[in-house]
């Protein structure tokens, strides 16, 4: 069975590209639009069609309903990671767009139409009277991690900040927390992280700040941590810094830097 291709069809007086199906049906301007309201890169969209969507449903759980969910206390969702079964509620898995995604196809298997069956879902969650609470029905996804850096323990740290109103994590922790932030594609939880990492450069932090920085494509963290080096190379060379800890990338670019630091300057 092929995919739906794209087609044009007339939209007004002109005769724009147009989607056939969900999750937008319309032409590209009103697509520029939507994607706009909701604050997510254009040209993201029309590579992953799923990422409006999922911004869609994030967009539509304020911290009320967030806090609601919590408070009727029954789970809704068991993810199956790591060889652990974790409870989550649905708003806060959102917060997640790997998660969302993962709930949102175990919601459509056997329904015609998930999203009216995630509002029930979400319904039967707010509190009640006793008598009037229903059972949570629950919903089992699955999540397999090949990341080494993914440890039980940042999984879980990664995870109790969606319930959090600010994330948080420590320099002790912060380079698993990034690796489980970036499998959940938890965007707040993610940058906090790099923040954490930026802030946090010393002679024993550098090498592995670096490396996460080029596998996970963060420019921000990288170029800090040359700008670091620069600084600190010649001072520390020998004593906190030893070269042979050091990435051979990252050397041959701070010893071709204009901007390496070094006492001559001081000299002349």
């Amino acid at each position: 069975r092929h995919k739906p291709q794209l087609e044009r069809r007339i939209v007004g007086s002109t005769n724009r590209w147009r989607f056939p199906r969900e999750p937008f049906l319309g032409d590209l301007l009103a697509l520029s639009q939507m994607c706009k309201a909701v604050n997510v890169d254009f040209d993201e969209v029309l590579k992953n069609p799923d990422r409006l969507c999922i911004s869609q449903i994030q967009k539509n759980f304020p911290e009320n309903l967030k806090n609601k969910a919590i408070q009727s206390g029954e789970a809704g969702v068991i993810l199956e990671c790591l060889g652990f079964r974790w409870e989550l509620h649905q708003p806060q898995l959102f917060q997640s767009e790997t998660l969302t995604k993962l709930y949102m196809m175990a919601l459509a298997w056997g329904n015609a139409n998930p999203e009216k069956e995630l509002e029930k879902l979400l319904q039967a969650q707010l509190p009640r009277k006793i008598k009037e609470q229903r059972p949570v029905k629950k919903m089992i996804v699955s999540l397999k991690i090949n990341d080494p850096l993914v440890t039980e323990a940042a999984f879980a740290e990664a995870l109790k900040n969606l319930y959090l109103r600010e994330v948080k994590v420590s320099v002790d922790d912060v380079l698993g927390v990034l690796a489980a932030a970036h499998v959940l594609q938890f965007h707040s939880l993610f940058q906090r992280c790099v923040t954490v990492m930026m802030n946090g450069l010393t002679p024993s932090t550098i090498k592995n700040f670096y490396l996460a920085g080029c596998k996970y494509k963060e420019e921000p963290l990288t170029t800090a941590c040359e700008k670091w080096m620069e600084m600190n190379l010649v001072p520390l060379v020998g004593t906190q810094i030893h070269l042979r800890k050091i990435p051979q990338e990252l050397l041959h670019k701070v010893l071709r830097s204009p901007r390496l630091f070094s006492y001559s300057e001081f000299l002349e």
